[in-house]
């Protein structure tokens, strides 16, 4: 019950800056596909949840993109677990997710966050199941001078960083322009380049969005928070 309440918070969280961004920030103008959350477990292993915002993604797919992660990681995914939750009686209304645990995803102590391996592993899909837009949160963690806020690679994708105190974490919005996971070449760190800025400070004071969000998850059912919160995370980009 606790991940689940912490994936709704992360929802909401990554929901508000549809609202509280500018039109050119990604996190308004780009629907992501999938919707991951990390989270460094006490034994130093990262849990991590993927859902498929997609309809009909299918489990297989998802499985085999858990294992391609793994391979970019150089360690083998452990304890899958591929389900396909439904939402009350309403059949359509339904989703794909993996759970899984892996190493290497989030380095505290060289303060990064390695973004590269997870958009490299769920990339290159056919269509109509091919990823454009992926979500990206890493629970609990803070910014450090190390963290990208802005990288763009022409042609081939761009993303965009926020972070916030309340509730911790770090969230990544990114569009994907080119399938090839060759050309995904995300720098572990921060570099003084023209197409990278860093993380920002976060901000000391939730969004009025965000508190809305968290009044409303008082009186609705988790799993239909999830869905709307699906629903309100922006319109898909368009190339």
């Amino acid at each position: 019950m606790r991940a689940i309440f912490l994936s709704v918070l992360l929802l909401l969280f990554a929901g508000s800056f549809a609202q509280d961004q500018t039109g050119s920030s990604l996190f308004s103008t780009v629907r992501p596909d999938l919707m991951i959350v990390v989270r460094e477990h006490s034994t130093g292993a990262e849990m991590v949840q993927v859902t498929a915002i997609a309809k009909d993604y299918p489990a297989a797919l998802l499985r085999d993109q858990v294992v391609a992660l793994g391979k970019e990681l150089g360690i083998e995914a452990r304890g899958l677990v591929v389900t396909a939750p439904k939402l009350g009686t309403e059949a359509s209304v339904s989703f794909v997710r993996a759970e899984f645990a892996v190493n290497g995803l989030i380095e505290r102590e060289q303060g990064i966050v390695r973004l590269q391996p997870l958009v490299r592993a769920f990339c290159g899909a056919p269509e109509p199941h091919t990823v454009r837009g992926l979500k990206i949160a890493f629970e609990g963690e803070r910014p450090t001078g190390k963290m990208h806020q802005r990288l763009t690679i022409a042609d081939v994708l761009a993303l965009e960083g926020r972070a916030s105190v309340s509730p911790p974490g770090i969230e990544y919005q990114i569009r994907l322009d080119a399938q090839d996971p060759s050309k995904i070449l995300i720098p572990d760190e921060y570099a003084a380049k023209s197409n990278q800025t860093p993380v920002e400070s976060p901000s000391t004071a939730p969004s009025r969005s965000l508190l809305i969000g968290l009044f409303v998850l008082a009186g609705l059912g988790v799993g239909a928070l999830v869905y709307l919160a699906i629903l309100r995370s922006g319109s898909r980009s368009t190339p």
